[in-house]
């Protein structure tokens, strides 16, 4: 059993909150098999367009003509599916993983066993449970006063809002959960606070979204991709709030929390001009 060919699947699924990402790897044999393989992409913070680049340009060109069939775990010096140039964290181990499933799935399938058999199955169920929550990623924890009063007017049918009625409105907030122009769940830890909230809709100006989230954005970013410059930084933040271009009011805010973020100690420059977390 060889390989023949591995093809990358990036997958997007729409759904009521926002659109899903998904990735899914499927390694083809000279025998007809087929085995497939899934990767986690962090929740589109790692798109799994990344994933599928560095499946085609890393692990797929080397892979025509090997036997498609998983190492033992402690066997020879490199895993399956490993590259030298590929590295062994964040995004390369995701796209890693997805292969070497693939070639468990084909091994899976030439022995006439499960998936779980050649794992090394201990149980014949395991429990699992269904929550109708979104992810954390799809609400944030804080919301500006100005879009509060939008928000709260339009649940009462008022289209357009004038200032009296949004100060009118703003004066209802207890100060307790009030921080300067934004108002945070009561009892929320904000430092130890890490959700933010993709949207591709860019709903809400950059100026209404709390530093705090901003920064845990730039974190996530650059935790998943091993290291950001500032303009790739910025311009991948940027997108996880829906927009494509900056102006000169985003990138002020964006400053900002980047700044906070590395006081913070968060996030910290090397030498070489990237920014990791």
């Amino acid at each position: 059993m060889k390989i023949t060919e591995i093809t990358a699947v990036p997958l997007l699924m729409r759904s009521a909150n926002q659109p899903m990402t998904f990735f899914v790897v499927r390694v083809a044999t000279d025998d007809g098999r087929v085995g497939l393989g899934e990767a986690c992409d962090c929740f589109g913070v790692s798109h799994p367009t990344v994933l599928a680049r560095i499946v085609e340009d890393v692990f797929a060109p080397g892979a025509a003509g090997r036997r498609g069939r998983r190492r033992r775990p402690g066997r020879g010096r490199r895993r399956a599916g490993d590259a030298p140039d590929a590295g062994g964290r964040d995004v390369a181990a995701q796209a890693r993983s997805a292969v070497a499933i693939a070639l468990t799935d084909l091994a899976a399938q030439e022995a006439g066993r499960s998936v779980s058999d050649v794992l090394g199955r201990v149980r014949d169920s395991v429990r699992v449970y269904v929550g109708s929550s979104p992810f954390l990623e799809t609400s944030s924890a804080t919301e500006h006063l100005d879009r509060l009063a939008r928000l709260t007017a339009g649940a009462f049918g008022l289209g357009r809002v004038a200032q009296a009625r949004k100060d009118a409105l703003a004066a209802l907030v207890p100060a307790s959960v009030r921080v300067v122009d934004f108002v945070w769940p009561d009892g929320l830890d904000r430092p130890s606070w890490t959700g933010f909230r993709r949207d591709p809709a860019a709903t809400r100006p950059m100026e209404q979204v709390a530093p705090e989230e901003i920064g845990n954005a730039m974190v996530a970013l650059c935790r998943a991709s091993a290291g950001m410059t500032r303009d790739e930084l910025f311009a991948q933040t940027l997108e996880v709030f829906g927009y494509r271009r900056r102006t000169s009011a985003q990138v002020a805010v964006l400053e900002s929390a980047l700044a906070a973020a590395t006081s913070a100690g968060r996030l910290t420059a090397t030498a070489f001009g990237l920014l990791t977390a």
